[in-house]
């Protein structure tokens, strides 16, 4: 299959080389020089070569000329001109002549929407004239030399072969097929879909070889029915019911209804069609659309009614800026039928999976703005010149390239990555193809002569395949019945209330079925099951309860608090989770146990003896230092007792006060002394502020006596007896985790005869709890409803055997994943949280008090939580008496004889002037020496010792 496809690109290639000899050979001699000047064009034209007689695609163009040339942002100071020319039918040579015509009007870019062979055949031209090419073929079309001068708007071919892929190893029983394609460019997609299947682990994981049978249709559009029916008259003989068509649009449809004539749209027969322009109207009748048709054609659609077998891969996502209005008009243009959908006033709208989209249309509209974009941002560098070339011949025969700015266009269309078009961002890879791609998976469905369709899916270059139903299962709108659900009463799930006018049902579970019902169109009666039992299996391997009820066909479905596990997934099936869960422990509440002395308890004791040892290290450090630096009080004072005001007793106190953030009689004034003061006081801050903190939590937190506060504490003792419901999931838990800790001393346990750890209802569970010393084993969200209105009950520890909730069904029946898929859309919307918060997280009937845990105990701080602290303080110390050995080393010697004399001038002072005051009072003698001349009791009258004592010259002073 490789040598074939490579063959036919050979031959192409050289047929395009002949075409190119033929052409310059019979044209008409033209000559020019490249011109210098670097200032803005006036005028910029593009040649636009087009194939086929589809009038949208000369209408697109045309309004994306004139929309560029009203837009002020892009090539402001030139007018954006096209010359187009239309090939009525496929013809490279005329092709190539054209566009070598094209070059006498000094096109700067060739864009063409060709025909594959055309394609190759401009892509030639362009790389031996040097000017660019972009094009937008009208088939699969590859590059021929990727990184040329020619570039793809559309994204590279081999992401359909990719996505084809993707999609048929994802589905059981696909590796054998019949695939049908039309064209040398579909084959190639078949050889890159094999590849695929070889090349990777998908044929090693199949048990048998695959059986592929290729179809060859007619590719004449107008009339290929006959090799269609050839066709289909051999796949059906070869009992192979998985079809793959890879087919242009026309071909592809009427495929479809003449495999509905053959009875092979029904049933089990499925089919992939990958025709990216998909019209689902061509598969309504006469009376439904009001167009003319065959008689077959209606007999076809009478077959082709109540089938879900056709997926239509490829149908591009678009999504359209409402605000746009050139998007809106360029959408007009190409699809009339969208005026009513313009009119709603909303941001942006989708584009309905019904319309006909003219895809390549739109890819012509990106073209042109690409374009646009590149050639003003070469402009805007004043690196653009204008082409002049010589003759197409002189151009060939040239060494050198005649006009080298090709090149350079080229590279600035491949940096055009922030445009968004018709059919959103433009961005090429390093090959030249429209890297931006993604694909809707659509799954088509015909009821009462109507066909309809909806994504079930997306592909993208990135993420690949996301499928969000599964492909070809029945929706719940193609079967009109009443669906028997049964169900379970237990709160806040299920809440059943007896009225007058009947059972009433509340709950979790009936609001979440409410909406699942509105979301799918049917109907339910719901009934309550007669053993109350989620669902086990009984000795004598029958199933009861929940369970039994969906296996022996009494219910469609089961819906309450039912937990998936994989012993009844044996029997049923489930939906996705609506509801992670957890197995709790209900036990009773235990007497609150005062402390007088829980103020002590923030801290750990260790933490108290290190706080004491700090404050008196601290306190002697202080101590130390005031004696070690000369700039601190005692040292100034030169030692003497009177000015010591940091002995040891005060040191200490000054640490006690700083600790209890008071403050002493005094500070340090030494650097040395105010270094160490400083950590201190932010230690004293952290150890204050982190005991303040946790004395509030430790006295605001409910202190229970009961020593059980997880399942390893009470697997470990005998005192209370443990439990739950006999023959459920979670007896059979237990049972199966027998061999791991702590499940093995606990299962143990539960099967000595002397206790009795089984239970038959819930109910009865809770009735034990409340009366005995019994811990009750239930689903954790159930327990904390129950505690919410029970005062006197709580929880112990965390969950454990976390699984999820599920609405069982049938094991086979189509509607499990559409149940699933509302269940995944009313998550990601946030409905079931909103549920669970009403059901669940009601307003509680307890005291703050009563709803406290077992586990809601706080923990002391330990050393190890506040060892930073001490090692700040650690490093203060330090520091202090680095700071103490440089006040030494800078110190002077004559710093000390100074403040001696100066406080040894100081205390002179004060003596002569106490001496003066005590001589002018007459209490001096002769001999200069001082008299007390009267005791505190005596009376004021005193004698002097002079006569005259303010005579001077009579002192001998």
């Amino acid at each position: 299959m490789e040598r074939r496809n490579g063959d036919y690109l050979s031959v192409n290639h050289h047929i395009t080389n002949l075409l190119l000899t033929f052409v310059l050979l019979s044209t008409n001699n033209f000559s020019g020089t490249i011109a210098d000047e670097p200032e803005p064009p006036t005028k910029v034209s593009i040649g636009v070569i087009l194939e086929g007689t589809v009038e949208s695609d000369s209408q697109i163009v045309q309004l994306a000329f004139e929309q560029v040339n009203q837009e002020s942002s892009v090539l402001p100071s030139s007018e954006f001109h096209f010359i187009s020319r239309t090939l009525t039918s496929v013809d490279p040579f005329e092709a190539v002549k054209i566009a070598c015509f094209m070059l006498e009007s000094n096109v700067t870019a060739i864009l063409s929407s060709t025909s594959c062979k055309t394609s190759l055949a401009l892509q030639s031209f362009a790389d031996n004239v040097g000017i660019p090419h972009l094009m937008a073929p009208l088939e699969r079309c590859t590059l021929q030399n990727p990184g040329g001068l020619t570039m793809s708007i559309t994204p590279n071919p081999s992401h359909i072969s990719q996505a084809t892929f993707d999609l048929t190893s994802e589905l059981p029983l696909w590796e054998n097929c019949s695939i049908f394609y039309d064209s040398e460019g579909a084959y190639r997609t078949v050889e890159e879909v094999l590849h695929l299947a070889v090349v990777t682990p998908y044929a090693n994981s199949k048990p048998n070889s695959p059986l592929v049978r290729l179809f060859r249709l007619d590719s004449n559009e107008t009339d290929n029915t006959a090799s269609i029916i050839r066709a289909l008259h051999v796949a059906k003989d070869t009992g192979i019911k998985n079809f793959l068509v890879l087919c242009n649009m026309a071909t592809s449809m009427r495929l479809v209804m003449q495999a509905a004539l053959f009875g092979m749209t029904v049933r089990d027969y499925r089919w992939i069609v990958t025709s990216q322009e998909w019209k689902d109207v061509l598969l309504t009748p006469e009376d439904e659309r009001g167009i003319n048709e065959t008689r077959d054609f209606l007999r076809g659609t009478k077959f082709f009614n109540g089938t879900t077998g056709i997926l239509a891969l490829c149908k591009q996502n678009v999504t359209i800026p409402q605000k746009n209005k050139k998007f809106q008009k360029a959408w007009l243009t190409l699809n009339p039928g969208m005026k009513e959908t313009f009119a709603n006033n909303e941001t942006s709208i989708s584009i309905d999976t019904l319309m006909d989209i003219n895809y390549h249309g739109a890819y012509m509209y990106d073209a042109v703005w690409t374009l646009a974009h590149a050639i003003h941002d070469v402009i805007k560098k004043r690196k653009y010149q204008e082409p002049q070339f010589p003759s197409c011949m002189e151009t060939l025969l040239e060494e050198e390239l005649p006009w080298n700015r090709g090149n350079r266009i080229r590279r600035a269309i491949s940096k055009v990555n922030n445009m968004y078009g018709l059919l959103g961002r433009v961005r090429f890879d390093d090959a030249g193809y429209n890297s931006e791609y993604n694909l809707d998976i659509l799954s088509v469905e015909s009821r009462n002569n109507l066909t309809t369709s909806w994504r079930i899916g997306t592909w993208n270059t990135t993420d690949h395949l996301h499928l969000l139903q599964t492909p070809f299962t029945k929706s719940f709108r193609k079967i009109n019945k009443t669906y028997t659900i049964v169900t379970i009463e237990e709160a806040p799930f299920v809440s059943l209330d007896n009225t007058t006018n009947g059972p009433k049902f509340s709950g979790f579970c009936i609001d979440m079925l409410e909406y699942i019902a509105d979301e799918l169109d049917f109907k339910y009666k719901l009934y309550v099951v007669k053993d109350a039992k989620y669902g086990g299996q009984d000795p004598d391997g029958t199933w009861n309860g929940l369970v039994g009820d969906v296996y022996y066909g009494k219910a469609d479905m089961a819906v309450a608090g039912m937990i998936i596990n994989s012993h009844r997934e044996e029997v049923v099936d489930f939906t996705k989770p609506y509801m992670n869960y957890g197995v709790g422990i209900l036990m009773r509440n235990p007497n609150e146990k005062a402390n007088p002395f829980a103020f002590l308890e923030p801290l750990d004791i260790t933490v108290w003896g290190c706080v004491s040892a700090a404050l008196v290290i601290v306190g002697f450090l202080i101590f130390i230092l005031d004696r070690l630096s000369p700039y601190s009080l005692y040292g100034r004072s030169g030692g003497e007792p009177a000015y010591d005001e940091f002995d040891l007793k005060n040191s200490m106190w000054f640490a006690f006060a700083s600790c209890m953030q008071q403050g002493g009689d005094s500070t340090p004034i030494s650097m040395s002394g105010r270094i160490l003061s400083a950590f201190w006081w932010f230690f004293a801050l952290i150890i204050t502020a982190t005991y303040t903190a946790n004395l509030a939590a430790f006295l605001t937190v409910t202190r229970m006596e009961n020593p059980i506060r997880s399942l390893d504490d009470l697997a470990r003792q005998s005192v209370v007896t443990y439990g739950t419901i006999a023959n459920s999931s979670l007896h059979r838990f237990f049972e199966q985790r027998k061999e791991e800790s702590p499940y093995d001393l606990m299962w143990t346990y539960m099967n000595n005869p002397d206790v009795d750890p089984w239970v038959e209802t819930a109910d009865e569970g809770y009735t034990r709890v409340k009366n005995e010393k019994y811990a009750f084993f239930w689903d954790a969200p159930i327990l904390d409803y129950i505690k919410q209105t029970e005062c006197d009950l709580m929880t112990v520890g965390k969950p454990f055997n976390l699984k999820g909730y599920g609405i069982a069904t049938p094991q086979d029946v189509p509607y499990t994943d559409d149940i699933s898929m509302v269940i995944l859309k009313m998550q990601e919307k946030g409905i079931l949280e909103a549920y669970r918060k009403r059901w669940f997280l009601k307003e509680s009937e307890c005291t703050e008090e009563q709803k406290s845990d077992a586990n809601t105990k706080a923990d002391a701080i330990q050393l190890q939580t506040i060892g930073g602290a001490f090692y700040v303080l650690m490093m203060g110390g330090v520091l202090a008496f680095v700071a103490v050995f440089i006040e030494h080393v800078w110190h002077k010697p004559s710093f000390y004889r100074t403040k001696k004399k100066e406080l040894k001038g100081r205390r002179d002072r004060d003596w002569a002037e106490k001496l003066q005051g005590a001589r002018n009072n007459g209490m001096i003698t002769e001999s200069g020496s001082s008299k007390q001349l009267m005791n505190d009791n005596d009376p004021m009258s005193l004698q002097p010792l002079r006569s005259n004592p303010w005579n001077v010259a009579e002192s001998s002073c």
